[in-house]
């Protein structure tokens, strides 16, 4: 809405925001990275700690489930809102071109599912949250990055697609190409994932139960 807002002060008329534009194709994008970007910060902030032991004891602790749950669940959650976001641009470049576009950002809705999902090595919402994760001080330029690839770039391509069915295709395509690549290396990743509840809740005690007085010095006596 701002940059629709911004396009409207500008030229005086709404002429120049309904036809085809980087300014104007790149409004979903830019929705559909931000909430990757919230949704992957959601994932390490704890949501109930105490519930979190039966993921430690009741789940393998090797399986590449705990991945594949998280890139279901963060797939699920951005493909409807990659929807809506595209359903933004409907009043704008009418039915036929919004749709036509929906097909560039659902597949760069799931390159962002995908790659949120790869960073991921535990089970969202049970780990404790580490002070200065994020470093926006010292990773803004990534995210900067981050939002010139998934965004602009794709609205470009999308506006010298612009017409050309074919040319659509082919960057849903190559944005297809970057999903299943991230599919495989968040398989081949996911087989190293290992939740150890020895690790996470201090180890095991030395002391059994049924051997105290032989652990402990003058038990017995007591």
């Amino acid at each position: 809405m701002l940059i629709v807002g911004a396009l409207l002060r500008t030229t005086g008329d709404a002429a120049p925001i309904i036809r085809p534009r980087t300014a104007v194709l790149w409004i979903p994008l830019v929705l559909v990275y931000w909430i990757g970007i919230g949704l992957r910060a959601a994932f390490f902030m704890p949501s109930d700690l105490p519930a979190s032991w039966t993921f430690r004891f009741n789940g393998p602790l090797r399986a590449s489930a705990f991945w594949a749950g998280t890139r279901a669940a963060a797939i699920g959650f951005m493909v409807p809102l990659a929807l809506v976001a595209d359903a933004l641009l409907v009043p704008l470049l009418g039915f036929r071109a919004a749709a036509w576009h929906a097909a560039i950002v659902v597949a760069v809705a799931l390159a962002i599912a995908e790659a949120a999902a790869l960073t991921v090595d535990f089970v969202p919402f049970t780990r404790p949250y580490e002070p200065g994760h994020a470093r926006l001080k010292t990773r803004w330029p990534l995210y900067a990055i981050g939002l010139y690839v998934c965004a602009f770039v794709p609205a470009r391509a999308a506006l010298h697609a612009a017409g050309d069915p074919a040319a659509g295709a082919r960057i849903a395509e190559t944005a297809l190409v970057v999903v299943a690549a991230l599919e495989i290396a968040g398989w081949w990743r996911s087989r190293k994932w290992q939740i150890d509840p020895a690790e996470e809740f201090g180890g095991e005690s030395e002391i059994a139960v049924l051997d105290i007085g032989l652990v402990v010095p003058g038990a017995l006596q007591q």
